[in-house]
């Protein structure tokens, strides 16, 4: 594991397994391969005001059911940056976004 560049991991429970699986974003890998893939220097702009959000998570083709509160705090040409609210301030009934 000492040639691999992992950028970042995150936990996952998926469907039919009972436990939880780290899953990592993998840049690259040295010794022998020495192949990474290159650095995003993507420029992040920091928003003045949060901008309030509802959003969903999509679980394979499927969007679930809770409509969750955040607000977008960041945005670059590719992405963006959210803030989930609270779980108490969550709503748990489907809205239109």
């Amino acid at each position: 594991m000492d040639d691999l560049q992992i950028a970042g991991q995150i936990q996952i429970e998926p469907k039919g397994i009972k436990h939880l699986v780290t899953i990592c974003e993998i840049r690259g890998i040295g010794g022998k391969y020495n192949l990474f893939l290159p650095n995003d220097d993507e420029k992040i702009i920091v928003l003045n005001r949060e901008i309030p959000v509802k959003y969903t998570i999509l679980q394979v083709k499927d969007a679930a059911r809770t409509v969750f509160l955040g607000a977008l705090i960041s945005l670059s040409e590719k992405g963006a940056q959210l803030r989930r609210r609270p779980a108490s301030c969550q709503q748990t009934s489907p809205h239109s976004l």
